[in-house]
């Protein structure tokens, strides 16, 4: 409701007339909707606050651990015995944070990495042991026959061929593997259907450990599978693999500030990381870009939350599920619309975002719409805005609104704030992470819905 506005009086459209009561009641609907919405921001920063002074004794972050730089150095001493090009050096940066930097200057497209395929631990590299036990099994879950080959490597100490590489994964497990049952509640409210994956992998991996000469720990098991959920690489065919060397680079939310993810050649088996598009200066340090993955995201999958990152949560917006082939040409992505945190209080999507989804939703109406719909982007209409008598226009910021509206609804109905409190409740450094990220999410969708589901005026302005 507009500041300065009389007492008792209601809002009224450009010509000074009063709204029709359905409108008002509408409004008021979404200006009470608001206010729950931000007290329940209010209250998830409490709980913040509150697992904050409870875990005061707690570690508020992971120990380093000091020889860290050392294995880190012995790895690529290992890989260039073996054949690997490498010009980066493990480096700390500003604020402790450990990385690569670059040994010399590179220009775009420059080698950074050439690693043998060999060295690579993957299907083709576990221990013939392994193998066979998930053929005899058989596993039907890519990651349990590597996280299966990763824990054989590491019971075997220094006579593993990996030793080098596995000296340089961590003990402490962060990433839902390892989280306690209120942590994985919530990650089921964000992630349906991953705590029934992990265990389906886990069934499998005890399955082909038992048929293994010499059955491993299943505490190995467990970090095995937490290691190949946060550094395995996605690679050719679909298959996971791990990759030393490469999961020395941290992540980084900006893909323009990345260096492209490793690619691999089975034909000279070789794997190379590269550059990219942007030169590089000595020094510099070195990151991949994974996805454009909210804090929450990588929490669960990789147990980190890195500072500053704006994206927040993915939003399902219909026209976009399958857009019409002349929007995907024009650049627009197919699938959900990524919430993000724009500067200046601006709305948490792009202009670009939203001209494609009103586009989308216009190409939706029928056939003949899509046809207007192109003409129209041609023409440049969908650059200029949603305006108050764009129907369409007002039409696809509210539905963007009602999805953004859906997505809050897990955490700010019963249940969800039953989880929250839960979460908050757990004495530890990643709980209140989880937690804070889970605020941040809310933020943005309050206001996704405060831009696009408010007043006329406020849509107008949307995207402009």
């Amino acid at each position: 409701m507009a500041a300065g506005r009389k007492k008792g009086s209601g809002p009224t459209d450009n010509s000074g007339a009063p709204p029709h009561p359905g409108k008002l009641k509408a409004s008021q609907a979404r200006a009470r909707s608001h206010q729950k919405f931000a007290g329940i921001v209010v209250v998830i920063a409490v709980l913040i606050a509150v697992v904050a002074r409870n875990s005061a004794q707690d570690a508020s972050s992971p120990n380093s651990n000091n020889d860290d730089h050392q294995v880190a150095l012995d790895l690529i001493a290992h890989l260039r015995k073996q054949g690997a090009s490498i010009a980066v050096k493990p480096t700390t940066f500003s604020g402790g944070l450990r990385g690569v930097a670059a040994e010399r200057d590179f220009k775009p497209g420059a080698m950074v990495m050439s690693l043998p395929l060999n060295e690579l631990l993957f299907e083709d590299t576990v221990a013939p042991e392994v193998r066979k036990a998930c053929t005899e099994l058989p596993c039907n879950v890519s990651r349990a026959l590597i996280a299966l080959g990763l824990a054989y490597e590491r019971q075997l100490g220094d006579k593993s061929r990996f030793s080098a590489f596995i000296k340089t994964l961590p003990e402490d497990l962060t990433n839902l593997v390892a989280w306690p049952t209120p942590l994985l509640k919530l990650m089921e409210k964000a992630m349906p259907g991953a705590r029934s994956y992990l265990s389906h992998e886990m069934y499998e991996l005890k399955g082909a450990n038992a048929l293994l000469p010499s059955p491993i720990d299943i505490n190995k098991l467990i970090w095995a599978i937490a290691m190949v959920q946060s550094r395995a690489f996605n690679m050719w065919g679909g298959r996971d693999v791990l990759i030393p060397g490469g999961g020395l680079l941290n992540h980084h939310w900006n893909p323009d500030l990345a260096i492209p993810m490793p690619t691999c050649d089975t034909n000279v088996r070789q794997c190379h990381v590269k550059t990219g598009r942007r030169a590089v200066k000595k020094g510099q340090q070195l990151f991949f870009h994974y996805r454009p993955w909210s804090n929450l995201q990588l929490l669960i999958r990789y147990g980190f939350a890195v500072p500053g990152n704006p994206w927040g949560p993915a939003l399902t917006f219909g026209p976009l599920i399958e857009p019409p082939d002349w929007l995907i040409k024009a650049g627009c992505s197919k699938g959900p619309i990524l919430l993000q945190r724009q500067s200046g209080g601006k709305a948490p999507l792009p202009a670009h975002v939203l001209q494609c989804a009103h586009a989308a939703f216009v190409a939706n109406q029928s056939e003949a719409s899509s046809k207007e719909a192109e003409a129209m982007w041609t023409a440049g209409a969908f650059t200029k805005g949603v305006h108050q008598n764009d129907s369409h226009g007002q039409e696809s910021l509210s539905a963007i609104a009602s999805a953004c509206e859906e997505a809050a609804r897990k955490w700010t109905d019963p249940e969800g704030l039953e989880i929250l409190k839960e979460a908050a409740a757990v004495q530890w450094y990643i709980a209140k992470e989880v937690v804070r990220s889970v605020q941040h999410d809310l933020e943005l969708l309050q206001a996704c819905q405060s831009n696009f589901g408010g007043s006329t005026s406020n849509a107008a302005t949307a995207g402009s």
